[in-house]
């Protein structure tokens, strides 16, 4: 498995939760995604962690995952920041 987690800072968090439904949309369509969560606090603040199949895959997906940023970067404070992690486990 391989993850990427995003913190994020949004400046109209209210305008991100009413894209949600067309998000999750395109999140599914990206090929060999085992799971993407997101959490937010209500003054914006955000965390996205998406488990890939592999490195290869995640690599695969990026393309889709910036077009997705780019639906809501008009909401958000900054460009996103990622970290990658290239072992892990979802524990339940």
């Amino acid at each position: 498995m391989y993850s990427r987690v995003t913190t994020f800072q949004a400046t109209d968090i209210d305008a991100v939760e009413e894209r949600l439904d067309e998000i999750s949309a395109k999140i599914s369509e990206i090929p060999n995604l085992i799971r993407m969560q997101v959490v937010w606090t209500g003054d914006g603040k955000g965390i996205v962690m998406a488990n890939y199949e592999s490195k290869e895959a995640a690599e695969a997906g990026q393309a889709q995952a910036l077009g997705i940023w780019n639906m809501i970067i008009t909401y958000l404070a900054g460009m996103p920041e990622s970290v990658e992690y290239e072992r892990g486990r979802i524990m339940c």
